[in-house]
């Protein structure tokens, strides 16, 4: 889709060959390294967009109600241009401002061109904790709004709804395992492969005044790379799904934000306006913490796994000290970005080749 900014990355070592799949390049002839993205000496990450678009434009939009009719009739053109009704399509809805507007555009859409359009689709949400109450409230308001209960699953907070660990749902990197939330309509990890991720990520990002708690800068590209870079595992999304959308990225309406002057992103007046343009009568949540305790059966799992894993035997010179990890069962245990979690990821990575989907 060349109207999209799509942020596939891909791996190269040092010898020249090249690969989405970190596991094409590994063998145990490798140095490893825990300082570098990939947890190898030889192989880097190539990031094919970080030169390919930029954000240069005059910022001389200055007109709240303007911009933001330009912004929703862009944000229409690109669910439009993108969504195939043959396809199979996973949308997460957090309850949050920017995937109700893309649940709202949907639902527009439905109504445009048929009951058929959506396909084969569904709506998934985790419950969260948030300052303005329950996010499931909202996200089965929204569904009920527009009859979608038939479509829509709520994964609880059940070990079974957590990651497994198949082979099917590796990293694909030096990367702690992604949350899949797939168990509530399938339970067969390996279908993902035929379904396409749909989030509303990067509304926030683009429009809200804030960036990971930092406030944005006139480079609004410059933001993004940066929220890129450091938290999204894309190695895991495109080897885990046929494919992923992300409509906030359709490069028409990223040209229209990058113009946006800086006055009007002082608060968060664009993703209001936008919410009332949806003729939005839901609240949203603002604000969110997952439950991401595990069983202690599942963290015993992890460290059989480690403790049996080709990588841990193929490297167990290069590993030090870290050759018995130890994932600790709090705040985000397994899904949190310490050394332990890594390299269970890379492990699973790593052997791959060898278990097989």
């Amino acid at each position: 889709m060349e109207n999209f900014l799509e942020f596939k990355p891909s791996y190269k070592r040092d010898d020249g060959k090249e690969s989405l799949n970190l596991y094409d390049l590994t063998s145990k002839d490798l140095t490893l390294s825990f300082s570098s993205e990939t947890g190898f000496k030889e192989i880097v990450t190539v990031r094919p967009w970080v030169e390919s678009f930029r954000d240069d434009f005059k910022k001389d939009l200055t007109d709240l109600n303007s911009l933001c009719d330009e912004l929703f009739g862009l944000l229409h053109e690109s669910v439009e241009k993108c969504w195939r009704p043959e396809e199979k399509h996973f949308v997460m809805m957090s309850g949050g401002k920017d995937s109700k507007i893309i649940c709202y555009i949907l639902k527009d859409c439905e109504k445009k061109f048929g009951r058929d359009w959506l396909g084969q689709c569904v709506f998934v949400h985790r419950e969260t904790n948030t300052p303005s109450g329950k996010s499931s409230d909202i996200f089965w308001e929204m569904m009920k709004l527009f009859g979608w209960e038939n479509r829509a699953y709520e994964v609880g907070r059940k070990d079974e709804d957590h990651v497994d660990f198949s082979p099917a749902l590796i990293p694909n990197g030096f990367w702690p395992y992604y949350y899949y939330w797939h168990s509530c309509f399938i339970k067969n990890p390996a279908e993902l492969k035929d379904w396409i991720l749909v989030t509303g990520v990067y509304g926030g990002e683009l429009l809200a005044p804030k960036v990971q708690g930092k406030v944005v800068t006139p480079d609004r590209y410059a933001d993004l790379k940066r929220v890129v870079k450091t938290g999204n595992n894309y190695f895991s999304i495109y080897h885990n799904y046929k494919g992923l959308l992300e409509f906030y990225l359709y490069k028409p309406f990223l040209r229209t934000v990058f113009r946006v002057h800086k006055s009007l992103l002082g608060s968060d007046s664009i993703r209001k306006r936008l919410l009332i343009l949806c003729g939005d009568a839901v609240p949203s949540h603002k604000g969110y913490q997952y439950n991401w305790i595990c069983s202690e059966d599942r963290l015993d799992l992890v460290h059989k796994l480690w403790a049996t894993s080709k990588f841990r035997n193929d490297f167990l010179g290069q590993l030090g000290d870290k050759k018995d990890i130890k994932i600790v069962n709090e705040k985000m245990g397994l899904w949190g970005q310490s050394l332990d979690s890594r390299l269970f990821g890379l492990a699973m990575t790593y052997g791959y080749k060898i278990n097989g989907p």
